[in-house]
């Protein structure tokens, strides 16, 4: 996992809150491996950045909740 923190723009925040809200308890790794080959960065240095900002929750086994 990286720890590269991006700017998002306001959609691809949403995008990505969409995205956990709709499959709440994966990884961002798991998350990373499903998604598109164009979008994997994106998501994986985006779900980052929501943990950060505390838009999303990340357990203690690395799982991603929504808020």
């Amino acid at each position: 996992m990286t720890n590269v923190a991006l700017f998002l723009a306001p959609h691809r925040v949403r995008r990505l809150l969409a995205l956990v809200e709709s499959q709440p308890g994966r990884t961002i790794a798991e998350h990373e491996a499903a998604a598109r080959v164009v979008d994997r960065y994106m998501v994986a240095t985006g779900l980052v950045s929501l943990v950060n900002a505390c838009q999303v929750r990340r357990d203690d086994s690395g799982r991603l909740w929504p808020i």
